[in-house]
């Protein structure tokens, strides 16, 4: 099994102008050669995807992780 984890920046209530500009910023970031060193050094693999790219990956998740807690028994308390 595939354990993936993600790093985000959520911007709660803000609107999509700055979302663009925050997603596009992080994103460059990503990209760029000394930060994509650091990162993959440290074992991540950056991957600065859009909002939407990010919520979709989340999405395909969550019956996956579902289907782990059930067969596992976990409750929330």
């Amino acid at each position: 099994m595939k354990i993936t984890s993600y790093f985000a920046v959520v911007a709660l209530g803000a609107s999509d102008s700055v979302v663009g500009v925050l997603a596009k910023g992080i994103e460059t970031s990503m990209r760029a050669p000394d930060v994509r060193d650091k990162m993959v050094a440290q074992g991540f693999e950056p991957i600065g995807n859009s909002p939407v790219e990010f919520a979709k990956c989340v999405r395909e998740e969550i019956p996956r992780w579902e289907k782990v807690v059930n067969n596992a028994g976990i409750k929330g308390e």
